[in-house]
């Protein structure tokens, strides 16, 4: 039988016995409501403008539990293919290291910070007992996974917020996304006889006698606010750069397997890649202008609500209203008193992509009939994203040497 395909079937079977035994069936029941109740907290604390209650937060997190079965098969057929075995990886060690970065700060909580200290413990002083290779080629895997995820379910069902960035008030998504994963990983057991890899070599030489199969649940999680892109372009970009730093990490620990050199730098490249992937991902958001503000003239669409009458009638976010049955609508508070007043179905006129539009709306009870503008110069209610203090030291010792060197020269 093809090696390639002798897995797929080896680790098919593992899943298929997973997925059918109760108690997977109730833990991943209970891990699913955890994700459908986050997602509703996450809707809740961007101001509940999007509504739809647990009924919309069950439809996301079933999605992403759909899309966290595919990321599942996809790590596990990576794991296997590499020859990563979970036993040679300090797992405690890993979760205690990562625990303690989650002190410093939250956003710490990430083995690519914890298993990066780990490597370098073990470079430095012999301890703990650690196989860097499948250390790092683990962290590498499970990043290219979530860019995957990212790609496939970062712009499904974003939740819409008013967000105040400087001295200006804008429109923006909160993208929040947790996958539940079902992997399939190596372990020595010495109890386990012939139920490894079949007789092929992997990356990392995997697949020795007394190697079983076991399966693991694991969570990804990924977590943006947009504000200068639209849902679909930022989750694009943010999964691009995620499967680079994925990439080269995987690359360098290979690498290493034959020049020691390239320990060092993939327990580097760990933490100081990611940490670049966010400041990426930070620059480009604060450097280009907010995309759903107030325009000149009219009322700029931030959303809809889901099945309203607004979203039956074609609007999408970024459409300008300019006209309701005729009259200039100007700002907000105009187009609010408009669909307020008027009973009867309307017709809005405005900008579409730039082009001409014409958008029909029906009677409905819901606030201006389920449209989310863009927040009005005056808007109260508002989210002020928090600067994260790692990053502001670091730009302020960036811009210290560079005036240095520039005075240098």
């Amino acid at each position: 039988m093809n090696p390639v395909w002798a897995s797929i079937s080896m680790i098919g079977r593992v899943l298929a016995e997973a997925l059918t035994s109760p108690f997977s069936i109730i833990l991943f029941t209970a891990l699913v409501a955890v994700i459908a109740w986050q997602y509703r907290r996450a809707s809740r604390f961007s101001g509940d403008l999007r509504g739809g209650g647990w009924r919309l937060s069950l439809q996301a997190a079933l999605l992403s539990a759909g899309f966290g079965m595919v990321g599942g098969l996809a790590g596990s057929l990576l794991l296997f293919g590499a020859g990563v075995d979970l036993s040679r990886i300090a797992i405690t060690p890993l979760w205690v290291a990562a625990l303690l970065l989650m002190l410093i700060s939250p956003r710490l909580l990430c083995f690519s910070y914890a298993g990066g200290l780990l490597g370098l413990s073990k470079l430095l002083f012999g301890f703990p007992d650690v196989s860097i290779p499948d250390l790092m080629a683990l962290i590498a895997i499970l990043h290219l996974v979530e860019s995957l995820l990212i790609l496939l379910d970062g712009r499904f069902y974003p939740v819409p917020l008013y967000v105040k960035r400087g001295n200006r008030l804008c429109g923006g998504f909160n993208l929040q996304k947790f996958w539940p994963l079902l992997l399939v990983v190596m372990m020595q057991d010495l109890n386990v006889m012939g139920s490894g890899q079949p007789d092929w070599m992997a990356v990392l030489g995997g697949g020795a006698l007394g190697t079983g199969l076991y399966t693991v649940l694991a969570v990804l999680g990924y977590g943006e606010v947009s504000t200068a892109f639209s849902p679909g372009q930022k989750s694009l970009r943010s999964a691009g750069r995620l499967f680079c730093f994925s990439a080269v990490l995987l690359l360098l620990t290979f690498l290493s397997l034959k020049w020691p050199v390239f320990l060092w730098l993939s327990v580097l490249f760990s933490p100081l890649g990611h940490e670049l992937v966010i400041w990426l991902g930070l620059r480009e958001e604060n450097r280009k202008t907010p995309l759903y503000v107030e325009p000149g003239a009219g009322v700029m669409v931030l959303d809809t609500r889901p099945a309203s009458a607004a979203y039956r009638s074609g609007l999408k976010s970024g459409d300008v209203i300019l006209r309701g049955n005729g009259r200039p609508i100007l700002h907000s508070a105009d187009l609010e008193a408009f669909l307020f007043l008027v009973s009867e179905r309307v017709q809005l006129e405005g900008l579409h992509s730039g082009q001409p539009g014409a958008w029909t709306i029906e009677p409905s009870p819901e606030p201006m009939r389920g449209l989310i503008p863009v927040p009005g110069r005056h808007h109260s209610a508002y989210l002020t994203i928090p600067t994260d203090s790692l990053f502001s030291f670091a730009s302020r010792m960036f811009r210290m040497l560079k005036g240095r060197f520039h005075r240098g020269l």
